[in-house]
C-alpha cells in the first residue's frame, strides 16, 4: 500500500493525475506557441490595415481593412496549391523539371506565408543548385488551389 493510499481515495486520484496534468499543461503550451506566430502577424496586418486605412486614404471608420488582412492571413496559411498542367516546363533545366513535375502532380502545402514563396529541402551534393534556383522564375499565377469535394 502506498501512503497516498492510506491518506484515501482522493489522495490517491491526485497522484495518478499528476503526471497526467504535467503532460497536459506541456501540451497546451505547445498549441499556444504554435499558434502565437499566426496570431502576432494577424494582430500586427490588422492594425497596420487600419492605420493605413484610417491615416493614409482617410477612412474615419476602416472597420472592413483590419478583417480582410486577417482573413487574408489565415486563408492562405496551409492552403493547397498544384503547379497548373498547362504550365511549360520544358524551358527548365533537368532537375528544375523533376520538381516543376512533383508539383504538377502532387502539388504542396504553405506552410508559412511570412515571405516569398520558397521551396525547401534538404541538402544534397546530387543537386545542383544553380539549376534549382531557376525555379524562382516561375510565377505565382502558374499555380492553382486544390480543392477537396465535401463529404
Amino acid at each position: 500500500m502506498t501512503e497516498a493510499d492510506e491518506q484515501g481515495p482522493v489522495a490517491a486520484a491526485l497522484t495518478d493525475l499528476g503526471p497526467k496534468s504535467r503532460s497536459g499543461i506541456a501540451d497546451a503550451i505547445k498549441r499556444i506557441r504554435g499558434g502565437f506566430a499566426l496570431a502576432l502577424q494577424s494582430g500586427v496586418a490588422a492594425a497596420l490595415a487600419w492605420f493605413l486605412a484610417h491615416t493614409v486614404i482617410g477612412r474615419p471608420m476602416p472597420f472592413f481593412a483590419p478583417i480582410a488582412a486577417v482573413i487574408t492571413l489565415a486563408s492562405s496559411m496551409g492552403q493547397r496549391l498544384r503547379l497548373k498542367r498547362s504550365f511549360n516546363i520544358a524551358r527548365f533545366p533537368r532537375q528544375a523539371r523533376i520538381v516543376l513535375a512533383a508539383l504538377q502532380r502532387y502539388g504542396m502545402i504553405l506552410a508559412d506565408n511570412g515571405s516569398s514563396w520558397y521551396v525547401s529541402g534538404v541538402p544534397d551534393p546530387r543537386w545542383s543548385n544553380d539549376q534549382l534556383h531557376t525555379l524562382g522564375r516561375v510565377p505565382g499565377s502558374a499555380f492553382e488551389v486544390v480543392r477537396f469535394p465535401r463529404r
